[in-house]
């Protein structure tokens, strides 16, 4: 790991999988209609479209308390894209997820100029999940498979972890933007100390054929933890205010099987 200036982490690496077609990239089609039922503007609308839309919009979505955006046992081949600005009400709940996503043959992404907005600032105490209020533990549990990809989407001030990317299968995440800088600074509850505190970036767990490029980071401890996991790629990161890469160093399992992570 390579810090320059301090504080400062760039990591370029680049390494080819067979396992992801190369035509993954290309830009996929998404519903404008806003009359249609897969252009949601309102939380209630997100569960009947998830059944009923291959491809579906999130515009200006607030989830409110104790709700999460649950994107969960998507068909195969959906397109959830996320737009305008996505918040959430307060919820001081550690077991509490914001957003929940999982299928296979899928495509998250954000439209351009989206934002997704944990609302950190609610929760932040200098304490992070050591203690203090009570806050969401992981703002995204991602489990995708089968040559899903995950792009595009520019998250700000969550409250604790960023991005759990748990039995991630055969699939890309890339141009991911997780900026928790707000909570650099100190506010009245954290005792002088930075607001923010446990903001790892992603955690890579129990996944196998997973490129993560791309992406950056800004945060208050690790940009990137690897555990459990086998043909993990992280290549392109820049990683700001953070500990860097950590391999196996944030499992929570007795043992770690680590294979080929570069």
């Amino acid at each position: 790991m390579l810090l320059s200036p301090p504080g400062i982490l760039s990591l370029y690496i680049i390494t080819l999988f067979s396992f992801f077609p190369a035509t993954t990239s290309q830009s996929l089609p998404t519903s404008t209609n806003t009359t249609t039922p897969c252009f949601c503007t309102t939380y209630p609308q997100i569960a009947p479209a998830i059944s009923a839309c291959p491809s579906l919009t999130l515009h200006n979505i607030h989830a409110p308390a104790h709700s999460p955006i649950a994107l969960t046992s998507l068909l195969p081949g959906t397109i959830i894209t996320f737009s305008g600005t996505t918040t959430f009400g307060y919820t001081p709940d550690s077991q509490f997820r914001p957003i929940q996503i999982s299928g296979s043959s899928v495509s998250i992404r954000g439209a351009p100029g989206s934002v997704i907005d944990g609302g950190g600032e609610m929760y932040w105490d200098g304490e992070g999940s050591n203690g203090g209020s009570a806050k969401p533990g992981q703002f995204m549990k991602v489990q995708i498979t089968n040559h899903s990809t995950m792009r595009d989407l520019y998250i700000r001030n969550y409250p604790s972890h960023g991005i759990n990317l748990a039995g991630v299968k055969d699939s890309i995440i890339q141009n991911i933007v997780l900026n928790n800088s707000l909570g650099d600074a100190p506010n009245n509850r954290s005792n002088g100390l930075s607001a923010a505190h446990n903001s790892d970036g992603f955690n890579i767990g129990n996944s196998a054929n997973l490129v993560l490029r791309d992406s950056k980071v800004w945060n208050q401890d690790d940009c990137v933890v690897v555990s459990d996991s086998s043909n993990v790629t992280v290549s392109g990161m820049f990683c700001s205010g953070s500990h860097g890469l950590s391999i196996a160093g944030g499992g929570s399992g007795t043992g770690h099987d680590i294979s080929n992570i570069v």
